[in-house]
């Protein structure tokens, strides 16, 4: 039985620093790390009813192989200058998660699965970059979108904005994914299902 591969958190987070806070740094950046989850299952069904039992958990109350959770961070500073409102500094970051199983090897030294596991780990590893990969790009986009714009008539509008071309940042990351999770088979067409050691 398949299970789905994954399933992403979006979030996203606006701020303006008060006076007492550091200017945001200029720029866009990337934070990633992996987070794996252990497994001790010898063989494919013990492995399979693992990650059904034990794999990340998510917002649909269901279990995942692996899991990919983003957020999409934007912060700004920005001054007034002869009754305009410039953006003077923007900084976006896209932070990714991405949660993986992790077997344990054989105590006795013969693993017959651990061919079928590199691949399924590799055909895994591919599906869940390309959940990463969605909204890396688009913060990109918002970075290049917010960087010198203006100026503005006032504040709101300034924040109007950059909260409008953010959201859409983050809706548009959402909808990709779930067109990619559509199109690929949650990874089953990438390879993202464990098979029997030697079938095809």
């Amino acid at each position: 039985m398949r299970i789905p591969v994954l399933a992403v958190i979006f979030l996203c987070l606006a701020c303006v620093p008060s006076p007492c806070e550091p200017l945001p740094q200029e720029g866009f950046r990337v934070a990633e790390q992996a987070k794996p989850y252990d497994l001790t299952g010898q063989s494919v069904q013990q492995l399979i009813a693992q990650m059904k039992e034990t794999g990340p958990l998510g917002k649909d109350g269901k279990r995942y192989f692996g899991k990919t959770d983003w957020l999409i961070h934007w912060r700004y500073h920005y001054e007034t200058r002869d009754g305009a409102v410039i953006l003077t500094r923007v900084s976006v970051t896209v932070d990714a998660t991405t949660i993986m199983p992790r077997r344990q090897p054989p105590t006795d030294g013969v693993d017959r699965m651990a061919a079928e596991w590199a691949r399924f780990c590799a055909a895994l590893t591919v599906h869940e970059r390309g959940h990463a990969e969605n909204p890396e790009r688009h913060g990109r986009d918002l970075y290049a979108v917010l960087h010198g714009h203006g100026p503005f008539a006032g504040v709101q509008e300034l924040e109007t904005f950059i909260k409008t071309q953010g959201d859409k940042s983050v809706a548009d990351a959402n909808a990709e994914d779930i067109e990619y999770d559509k199109r690929t088979g949650h990874g089953a067409t990438q390879g993202a299902t464990l098979r029997e050691p030697g079938s095809n």
